[in-house]
């Protein structure tokens, strides 16, 4: 018995069709802003702790940051599947996209809930205060600041204080070595 191939209605076709209108320049701007929104990389924080910066603030969404525009291109792709009356083409781009966004959900939610923990044990270990008080409120469900000295962390102030108290105590430090013994 010959397996019947799936058909799409054309009604459906021309919804997949009125969806591309908003659905492409929507997953485009979104990607867009996403990728040029933030400066922060993956990688800014362990360069940060290995040069020794005062403060370092970690924000889990820099991790969401790359595999977040992979998912709306696979939507992106899907859309366009669906509004081309093509349904085995469409069945086996909806096989790839689960596929894809399964990984990407999965990279997501360990940026999430894995990152927090991570982030406390690695910084702790590297000489890390975690610090609740400063004024802006980062650290919240989304940032966490951490300062190499605890003294630093003092409530309503924001972290260009601290990168200016470790300034001046780095210039005092050096003033002091450089002072001429007196005879």
């Amino acid at each position: 018995m010959a397996r019947k191939r799936p058909t799409v209605s054309e009604e459906e076709v021309q919804i997949a069709r009125k969806g591309l209108l908003w659905g492409v320049p929507l997953c485009f701007a979104l990607g867009a802003l996403i990728l040029v929104g933030s400066p922060v990389t993956i990688l800014d924080v362990p360069n940060e702790v290995r040069a020794g910066e005062p403060i370092v603030r970690i924000w889990p969404g820099s991790i969401i940051k790359y595999p977040l525009p992979v998912l709306l291109l696979t939507c992106l792709v899907v859309i366009v599947f669906r509004a081309i009356p093509w349904p085995v083409a469409y069945i086996r781009a909806g096989k790839v996209a689960v596929w894809v966004m399964l990984v990407t959900l999965a990279t997501m939610a360990f940026a999430l809930i894995g990152v927090p923990p991570l982030s406390s044990y690695y910084m702790s270990t590297h000489g890390y205060h975690r610090c609740e008080l400063f004024a802006d409120a980062a650290t919240r469900r989304w940032f966490t600041d951490w300062v190499k000295d605890p003294k630093w962390c003092v409530p309503g102030k924001r972290p260009d204080w601290v990168k200016e108290q470790a300034a001046k105590e780095a210039k005092e430090a050096k003033d002091a070595t450089e002072k001429p013994r007196s005879p």
